[in-house]
């Protein structure tokens, strides 16, 4: 039987946090009582995790909206959004014959984007690791955004990725993405790096802003070429035949 982890005062400060922090981040601007309502915190613990937030330099308090009017008797609500600049994450696309790596911001619009190709299929694992990260530092400096605001960078690889973040190199052409690309980037950058497999990266962004939002079953079939649907079943098309499914 596995073990329930004990919920202590730093695990619950971290979910609050967490929940307030989310909510900021899919609103613009929100006060202390809309807060309270999404979250069903109480107002002192939402206003502490709000603070909190803001010394770590997550989020902002807006100005006292009497100022523009809007109240005109009692306590104006105190206005809070998500301070976009305070970091960037990357996400990065490597395949055989080349990489493109994308920043966004903290809402996860994109930025910056670069790509680059190898020299060639097979190049020994430095020389990808330098093409990757040159790729990356191009993308960052296309966002105007220094290396050291980058918070989290996830790559997505064609091979298959375990849940501890090891390639599996059962077969010679997954071996090809196995060159050492999480500890390189943070030995290189600092960054924290998570390694996952680029069909479940690709579900997972339909799912948030794609086809798959609100999709319970979805299907991912990552490839160069185009498919074609038919009676037969799925196959490469041809220039003959339609590109649609029937």
């Amino acid at each position: 039987m596995p073990d329930i982890a004990t919920a202590t005062p730093q695990m619950l400060r971290r979910v609050n946090a967490a929940s307030v922090l989310g909510v900021i981040r899919s609103s613009n601007v929100v006060t202390v009582s809309e807060l309270m309502d999404a979250t069903g915190l109480t107002r002192a613990t939402t206003i502490s995790v709000c603070e909190d937030l803001m010394a770590r330099g997550w989020i902002r308090e807006l100005e006292n909206q009497r100022d523009f009017g809007t109240y005109q008797k009692g306590r104006p609500a105190r206005r809070f959004e998500l301070d976009e600049s305070a970091g960037c994450v990357l996400g990065i696309d490597v395949g055989v014959l080349k990489t493109t790596v994308v920043v966004a911001d903290l809402r996860g619009n994109a930025v910056g984007r670069s790509s680059k190709p190898f020299r060639t299929k097979e190049i020994d694992a430095q020389e990808r690791i330098g093409v990757i990260s040159e790729t990356a530092l191009l993308a960052l400096e296309a966002a105007g955004i220094a290396p050291e605001k980058v918070l989290a960078v996830t790559v997505g690889l064609a091979a298959p990725v375990d849940r501890d973040g090891n390639i599996l190199v059962s077969q010679p052409f997954w071996s090809l993405f196995d060159v050492g690309l999480k500890k390189a980037l943070f030995d290189l950058h600092g960054w924290a790096v998570l390694l996952e497999n680029d069909a479940n990266l690709a579900a997972l962004g339909e799912c948030w802003r794609g086809a798959g939002s609100g999709v319970q079953d979805l299907a991912v079939l990552p490839g160069r070429r185009a498919l074609w649907c038919g009676p037969g079943g799925i196959r490469p098309a041809t220039p003959r035949q339609p590109r649609r499914c029937r």
